[in-house]
């Protein structure tokens, strides 16, 4: 039997990296897969490398709603030309005098409902963790904490897509006033129309493989806000 856990991804900052690796970090317009698995990886206490995350990224299906895209915004960021690595061991050339420019986006105010189909036992410790994380997480990078509870619920007989009907859970909005006709809803599926690479492979150089998503749109009324 399978369920679906529903996650509340909102604070001032949000950071979701879907191509870049090396200096130059930019995010995606929405939570990756990839990102969110590993967040639930870090409420478990999972190291990066554990066979667990792949197998979770395996047997959860994932869609994500967009409440509020929120605004980009680039961080003019600055390091050394040395810089200690986890290992003890230094990267790059300790004499180098220049620092390195790593520009780094975010997005700012966003607001997004994600869900995620798998077996019962899988989501129900998924759960848990989250409201008894082994490790903090967060919303893309360390310095996006989230400004609200993340777990939202679990929901049980219905499909990926009703969990995230608003009907079922409101919309974030700022102003009512300002409410959007509908919200746009990315889920994952065999046959979808687009595919993005947020499939972590659980290599050490850290590659990905694809997933395909279809976009769908759900209508906003005054009842869903």
């Amino acid at each position: 039997m399978s369920s679906v856990l529903v996650l509340r991804l909102e604070g001032p900052l949000q950071s979701w990296g879907e191509r870049s690796r090396w200096d130059v970090r930019e995010t995606a317009d929405r939570p990756t897969k990839s990102a969110v698995i590993g967040l639930l990886g870090a409420a478990l206490g999972l190291k990066r490398n554990s066979p667990k995350l792949v197998e979770m990224g395996r047997q959860l299906r994932f869609a994500v709603r967009v409440d509020r895209p929120g605004q980009r915004m680039v961080d003019f960021h600055t390091v050394s030309g040395a810089l200690p690595s986890a290992d003890g061991k230094t990267k790059g050339k300790e004499d180098d005098p220049y620092t390195l420019l790593t520009p780094r986006t975010y997005l700012q105010d966003a607001s997004f409902l994600v869900a995620l189909e798998g077996p019962e036992e899988m989501v129900e410790e998924c759960a848990l963790a989250l409201k008894q994380p082994r490790w903090p997480y967060f919303l893309g990078r360390k310095c996006c904490p989230p400004a609200v509870p993340v777990f939202a619920g679990v929901e049980r007989n219905c499909s990926l897509k009703e969990a995230l009907q608003p009907q079922r859970h409101p919309v974030s909005v700022r102003e009512k006033s300002r409410k959007p006709k509908s919200v746009s809803v990315y889920s994952q599926d065999a046959k979808g129309d687009f595919e993005v690479r947020d499939r972590w492979l659980g290599t050490p150089g850290r590659e990905y493989g694809t997933t395909r998503y279809t976009l769908d749109f759900e209508e906003v009324t005054a009842e869903c806000i």
